[in-house]
């Protein structure tokens, strides 16, 4: 399944597979360590997963169904009820198993029912908690395993997965503390949409895991306060980067830079420029038509960014310093009318 971003899904990820029902009993059983007879017994009793049969009667698992059986295991070895845990989606085991972590085993089996009928003020303060959203299965998978989860818990953080991101809004809420997606290949065309995205969730931190792709694509989305990584990378290695992107992060503005969007269009600039009065000296007109060249050539090289990644890296670097040059002249413009008595 190609993974898509939103609001943009004319630009997509080549992601690794998620939810296309590719995995026969041996992998699925293979993917999540539980024997095959056992996955089956919890199919056939309790409607645990759910495969598609091809023309010749072979069952084919999703990907995800490796994650879910892994929870399974683990939170039925806590307590609770296979034939409770079967019906949940994989981020509903997930949330069971974080506010089962103090749980007994003689009080889990109760813990799926009341974790249901929940008070409205008690799911908020649970879905509240740091969240890092896993886009990719295979990332999910390696994550919930049992010392990996005990890591990621002394970190504060529980795992949300999806196969494509959320709404921007999602992405923006105070509980989501930080973005891992995983992807086949990083290619020259993706290089804007990664760049947007970031962008997007600034200051959250994104991490993007890949297979294969460009050294200089890798390079300028790192540049951009990126943190990217190449598989194949142990699990330690990855919760520590994960630990790492969410440290506060100070170093030169020429290493990491977001620009601040303009305070004022040229329309507004020249309005601005026609209320000063006539003084001595053209400074006013040439700070006007100076922070107007400057608007018009970071728009253009804006445009020769989201235009391809041909000398990307360069692009980037000018839009950079246009950006720096235009915020200081707006600074100048303001300056120039307060000395005029003029409000902007």
């Amino acid at each position: 399944m190609a993974f898509t971003m939103r609001p943009q899904p004319q630009r997509s990820l080549d992601a690794v597979p998620s939810e296309d029902a590719t995995l026969r009993i041996a992998a699925l059983s293979r993917l999540s360590g539980i024997p095959s007879p056992t996955l089956r017994a919890w199919e056939r009793r309790y409607a645990a997963f759910k495969p598609v049969k091809t023309v010749s009667g072979q069952r084919l698992y999703a990907r995800s169904d490796a994650s879910r059986a892994v929870l399974i295991r683990q939170l039925a070895d806590q307590g609770f009820s296979l034939q409770q845990l079967a019906s949940c989606e994989l981020n509903e085991l997930l949330r069971l198993k974080d506010a089962s972590q103090d749980s007994t085993s003689d009080r889990a089996s109760k813990n799926l029912a009341s974790h249901r009928k929940r008070s409205k003020p008690d799911r908020v303060q649970a879905d509240q908690a740091s969240k890092a959203l896993i886009i990719g299965e295979s990332l999910a998978l390696r994550l919930l395993q049992e010392k990996n989860q005990a890591k990621l818990q002394s970190l504060g953080l529980t795992l949300e997965v999806g196969d494509q991101l959320p709404k921007p809004q999602a992405l923006k809420a105070a509980s989501m503390a930080l973005l891992l997606i995983e992807v086949v290949s990083l290619l020259e065309h993706h290089g804007q949409s990664m760049l947007a995205l970031r962008a997007s969730i600034a200051p959250k931190p994104l991490i993007i895991c890949y297979r294969f792709g460009a050294a200089h694509i890798a390079g300028l989305l790192r540049h951009a306060g990126i943190t990217v990584l190449r598989e194949p990378i142990e699990d330690d290695q990855l919760i520590a980067a994960m630990a790492k992107a969410r440290q506060p992060i100070h170093q030169p503005s020429d290493e990491v830079f977001l620009p601040s969007p303009p305070r004022y269009s040229i329309g507004k600039i020249r309005e601005i420029a026609q209320s000063m009065p006539a003084t001595a000296c053209e400074c006013p007109r040439h700070v006007s038509e100076i922070l107007e060249q400057l608007l018009a050539f970071e728009d253009y090289s804006q445009q020769c960014l989201s235009n391809g990644v041909k000398d990307l890296a360069l692009h980037a670097e000018l839009v950079r310093f246009t950006a720096i040059a235009r915020a200081q002249f707006e600074d100048a413009l303001e300056a120039v009318a307060r000395h005029e008595g003029l409000s902007l």
